[in-house]
């Protein structure tokens, strides 16, 4: 995983926990704070303990400590943050607890590990701007509240550095299981001794179960996973730096999140001003433009910044005296030893991948399918980061997973003829960023380069805009239920969280050590039919036209032009439709085209 990459995952994350305010606030007045922690904790821990069972066969003393420590941090971030709210008014915790930033690099440096120029100009820039906006500002409190949330910082400082220890010698994942697993364990004894009666009291609602599954999968399960494997790659300074970013997502949730959604943050020049200093500091801290030069003569010449010190970068090479080629770092990052031997993959084990893919979608939809519009046809998905991620891992195998996961979705709330129209939809949002992948990167599966980084976003663009127009078209024909908003709602839905939360899975399952990514690697090649290479150009080209097309129709359903009431506009459906059934057709490179075999 490159640095780039890295940033990508930690802004997610920092996403992931600066938008789950929305939830929690419409959570029952029964859920105590260790209400809260056991049942997040819980869902999030138990859910990646069946998913993930087999690594518990890695379990061994060390990781086992490891983890309990970091939920032993986590639990007392926690508590001591809830007593400081006792005691304080929420700005003033909110205030103290930007301290992070200070807290962490004076750790670091009591272990002897001192911050960069940049990493201070950075953290005292992002202080400016924290300064700035308001976000250190603090009215009233007492004593003890400031001791407590001071309490609650540094249990979490502690746990950013330990974390960026335990995760260079343990298995993220593992770590990750266990320190929820173990979280939810001390968040039920707090539970029972403090207000055993609340246990069997609390009002379980549909809403309300939803709000805990999204919050445990997005806020514990995906966030923690995700920060275990990026701090794997990046020291703690980075970690905090991201985090400080905070005020920056909350201001952009506050521009996109509509009022009913919970927004309660006002836009004013101060909080802009505030989060462009935020983000400059950021910028600066992960950095190296004011290292002297002989600080930076130790990259090697011809190697970026980027992944001067990247351990797969580092990989295949002459005792790291030379960058790795773009090649070796897919060698180094995703080994195919079915593919390279010449034998076929396991297909128990894409068998497995196709029901946990389908199955998980399918109850990830049904638990949180309560943010509904377009009188019942869709809601807010944010499951919907998954087909992109998936469909560009295992094609076909992701797509009829994606499909008929849809269709098992829909099964409890409002099973009809449109579920059909579901599946189609959701096949052709995992299998065309399959087929375009293939077309542009070839069987190169990861998002180290820059292009690559674009080529999954234009996937991600093109999946999106079919899932909409598809879906708007066929309901009007079919059914003849035409809504202005459907496609635009599904687009930017789909399109949104295949950004936010699909392309970070996506550097993350590709990084070293992802089983699942060594998996798709040795089934990637086996999928598609062998072409001339000539054909390439042509697929690509025809590829961007089914979006410039697709474009086109969103564009028209964003003022109001109904496509299908006038002959110029069925021509255009059409021939919309014509070239992505192409799209779906044409074939895609040969495994003799393979980067690394």
């Amino acid at each position: 995983m490159t640095k780039k990459e890295t940033i990508i995952v930690l802004f997610s994350i920092t996403l992931c926990w600066s938008s789950s305010y929305i939830f929690i606030k419409d959570l029952s007045s029964a859920f105590s704070a260790y209400a809260y922690l056991t049942l997040t904790s819980g869902f999030a821990g138990i859910g990646l303990a069946i998913a993930f069972r087999n690594l518990f066969r890695k379990l061994d003393r060390k990781t086992f400590l490891y983890g309990s420590i970091l939920a032993f941090l986590i639990a007392g971030n926690i508590i001591f943050e809830k007593l400081a709210l006792d005691n304080l008014p929420a700005s003033a915790v909110s205030a103290i607890a930007s301290m992070n930033i200070v807290i962490v690099p004076l750790i670091m440096i009591c272990r002897r590990r001192f911050p960069s120029r940049n990493n201070v100009a950075g953290i005292a820039i992002i202080l400016l701007g924290l300064a700035v906006s308001g976000h250190l500002h603090m009215q009233g409190g007492e004593l003890i509240g400031i001791i407590y949330v001071l309490l609650s910082c540094l249990m979490m400082s502690l746990y950013t550095v330990f974390a960026a220890d335990y995760t260079k010698e343990a298995d993220p994942l593992l770590l990750t299981t266990l320190q929820l697993c173990v979280t939810a364990v001390i968040g039920l004894l707090l539970w029972v001794v403090t207000d055993p009666g609340s246990i069997t009291t609390i009002n379980w609602s549909l809403e309300t179960f939803s709000y805990i599954v999204i919050i445990a999968f997005f806020s514990k399960a995906y966030a923690y996973v995700m920060l275990m494997y990026s701090e794997k790659y990046c020291d703690a300074i980075t970690v905090t730096v991201i985090a400080a970013t905070d005020p920056v997502v909350t201001l952009i949730l506050a521009i996109l999140i509509p009022s009913t959604l919970g927004n309660t943050e006002l836009f004013s020049t101060r909080s802009l001003l505030g989060a462009i200093l935020i983000a400059i500091g950021a910028v600066v801290a992960g950095t190296n433009f004011l290292s002297a030069r002989k600080d930076r003569a130790g990259i090697t010449e011809g190697a970026s910044p980027d992944n001067a010190q990247d351990p797969e970068v580092t990989a295949h090479t002459a005792e790291g005296t030379a960058p790795a080629s773009d090649a070796a770092i897919s060698a180094a990052t995703i080994k195919e030893p079915a593919a390279a031997s010449g034998r076929l993959v396991d297909r128990r084990l894409l068998l497995r991948v196709f029901f946990a893919l389908m199955i998980g979608f399918a109850l990830l939809g049904m638990s949180i399918n309560v943010m509904e519009y377009a009188d019942g046809y869709t809601e807010i998905r944010p499951e919907n980061f998954i087909p992109v991620t998936a469909g560009i891992l295992f094609g076909p195998v992701a797509a009829f997973a994606c499909g008929i996961g849809n269709v098992l979705q829909d099964l409890p709330f409002d099973f009809g003829n449109t579920v059909i129209l579901g599946f189609f939809a959701n096949f052709l949002a995992a299998y065309l960023p399959y087929k375009l992948w293939r077309a542009a990167a070839g069987n190169t599966l990861n998002a180290h380069s820059t292009k690559r980084l674009l080529i999954y976003i234009w996937a991600a663009l093109l999946s999106s805009l079919a899932t909409g127009a598809f879906l708007s078209y066929g309901l009007e024909i079919f059914f003849g239920s035409w809504y202005e908003t459907l496609g635009l709602g599904i687009f930017y839905n789909n399109f949104l969280f295949s950004l936010m939360f699909g392309l970070p899975s996506f550097i993350v399952l590709t990084s070293d050590g992802s089983h699942l990514g060594k998996l798709a690697a040795a089934y990637h090649p086996r999928c598609g039919l062998r072409v001339l290479e000539g054909l390439q150009p042509f697929a690509l080209k025809l590829y961007a036209l089914e979006t410039i097309l697709l474009s086109v129709i969103m564009l028209g359903f964003q003022y109001g032009i109904r496509w299908n009431s006038s002959i110029p506009g069925r021509v255009l459906w059409l021939v919309t439709f014509a070239v992505m059934v192409l799209c779906c057709l044409i074939p895609t490179p040969s495994e003799s085209q393979r980067p690394f075999s």
